[in-house]
């Protein structure tokens, strides 16, 4: 099997995360916030983490790159992405998933599967 490409860090520059991160503030979900707080007020040993982002100052690789370190390549980590397309063949939703240093990780080659992690 063929090694993964190199991915260089001088093709895509590295965000300004201050800037990001000022985006992101603005649009904190406080119901989300509370929902996290109740889940671990009753017990629960695992709550998911997420934030909906709309923004079109913020780009699936920009968000990947403030989530892993520069050059740290070997963090385990994703970046998903769909699109809906349009009757008349246009984008009418993009959406994206990403995330880094998960709690699990689970590896699948044909018919052998590895989980690692807790």
């Amino acid at each position: 099997m063929a090694d993964p490409p190199q991915i260089s860090n001088k093709a895509l520059p590295w965000p300004d995360k201050l800037k990001l991160r000022r985006v992101i503030d603005e649009k904190v979900d406080k119901a989300g916030a509370a929902k996290f707080e109740e889940a671990s007020r009753n017990g629960a040993n695992l709550v998911p983490l997420y934030k909906c982002i709309f923004s079109d100052h913020l780009t699936p690789v920009v968000a990947f790159r403030c989530l892993v370190k520069e050059g740290d390549w070997e963090v385990p980590s994703f970046l998903f992405e769909s699109v809906e397309q349009g009757s008349q063949g246009t984008n009418m939703g993009r959406y994206s998933v990403v995330g880094a240093q998960p709690a699990m990780e689970i590896v699948a080659k044909r018919e052998y599967r590895v989980y690692i992690g807790p």
